[in-house]
């Protein structure tokens, strides 16, 4: 079932890295547990033999259905693994939720940033006038006045306002921008690009994900957009979430 047939007369110390997690996968499943507690399985292995593993790790899992505990610092593995990603700080529960949730609607600071890569991008705001503004942004974000006033009820002081690099789109039209910047550097990651951009006017540096055809110059510069609906909104003084996607004003009748 784990693929070690030929390994069956060998020791342990004969066994490459891979080869001895399938022999500890066997060794669990033959006691049919009701409960199978993995404590990073795959920290050992190359990149190549983890999504290998990850992979048989899934098929298994559909075979022997049974309760799993998973314990990773890799996020991806958490991610592609899980029905039920807990993300933990300092022994505290900071989310518990399926793995697309936990992405696209952290309930915190601190599960919007760990969850992603690269990170999300986050910029302090405040709400002037029904819009949120902030220093790093060309123009202000207009809201709707019901978001206003959940604005109002949960937050007691500032503000930040989160984008991911996968949701701000490239603009050459510079009344719709939200940002401008300059490159830096840029990571070629082969199905897209990084930008690392110093915004227009300041030392701020965000990253910004483009498709691979994309190939800059230092300094080059750029300018996105994004939706309403790919923003994030959270308490400055708790990092408690406010609303995942921010509600567009209604045209005027």
């Amino acid at each position: 079932m784990v693929g070690i047939e030929e390994l069956l007369d060998k020791k342990p110390p004969q066994l490459s890295g891979g080869q001895q997690q399938r022999a500890a996968l066997a060794r669990a499943l033959i006691r049919d547990p009701e409960v199978f507690l993995l404590d990073e399985p795959l920290s050992d292995l190359d990149a190549k033999l983890k999504t290998e593993m990850r992979t048989e790790l899934k098929e298994l899992h559909q075979q022997f259905p049974k309760t799993t505990i998973y314990v990773t610092h890799d996020q991806q593995e958490a991610m592609t693994l899980s029905d039920s990603v807990i993300v933990l700080n300092d022994g505290r529960i900071m989310q518990k939720a399926p793995p697309e949730k936990v992405y696209s609607a952290p309930e915190n600071t601190f599960v919007a940033q760990f969850i992603g890569s690269p990170t999300i991008n986050m910029f302090e705001a405040t709400l002037e006038s029904g819009a949120l503004v902030a220093d790093v942004l060309q123009r202000a974000v207009p809201i709707a006045e019901e978001l206003q006033a959940r604005i109002r009820e949960k937050a007691d002081g500032g503000l930040q306002l989160g984008v991911r690099p996968n949701d701000l789109t490239r603009t050459e039209d510079g009344a719709e921008a939200f940002l401008e910047g300059s490159v830096k550097v840029f990571e070629q990651m082969g199905d897209e690009t990084i930008l690392h951009l110093i915004l227009e006017g300041t030392d701020r540096e965000i990253r910004v994900s483009v498709p691979p055809s994309v190939i800059p110059e230092q300094g080059d510069q750029f300018q996105f957009t994004f939706d309403h609906g790919d923003a994030h909104l959270f308490d400055r003084e708790t990092g408690e979430a406010i609303t995942n996607g921010l509600d567009v004003p209604k045209p005027p009748a």
